[in-house]
């Protein structure tokens, strides 16, 4: 038998955090204000800073062999919001804007069915992000832009 050492010893604690600041209900009050608020500035806030997530999430997944972040994140946190963003704001080229809302949700369905087929974990704050983000994509495929 191998001899084995402990490095990294993780220590549970009982003390949980509040609920107000607990980021899964965070995120669930986000999905609320997002479905009622229909302000373009605030979905543009939301997509650039899903569109960096995503640039980071891949250069991550490209120059290191985090498994964590391999392929199936990339699908949720995805560099195509930053290019969306730009035809949001310039409000030309609509069809390609539907067509790459219509990818982008195609891929948060899928990460959810992988994620319910349980070929890769989640946190279940995940769940809210791609319920802002599935609602944003249905309004640009239904309206070819945010009003």
């Amino acid at each position: 038998m191998l001899n084995e050492k402990i490095f990294n010893l993780k220590k549970t604690s009982d003390k949980k955090q509040p609920f107000l600041l607990d980021p899964t209900f965070i995120f669930i009050v986000l999905a609320f204000v997002v479905l009622f608020n229909k302000s373009s500035k605030f979905q543009g806030m939301i997509f650039i800073l899903m569109g960096i997530i995503g640039l980071l999430v891949m250069s991550i997944s490209v120059f290191s062999q985090h498994l964590e972040l391999k392929i199936i994140l990339i699908f949720l946190c995805n560099p195509l919001y930053l290019i969306s963003r730009i035809f949001l704001i310039t409000k030309s080229n609509i069809k390609l804007q539907m067509y790459l809302s219509f990818l982008m949700l195609s891929l948060i369905i899928g990460t959810v069915f992988v994620w319910i087929g349980k070929l890769q974990s989640f946190e279940n704050g995940f769940l809210p992000i791609a319920l802002i983000l599935t609602i944003y994509n249905l309004r640009i495929v239904k309206t070819g832009y945010n009003n």
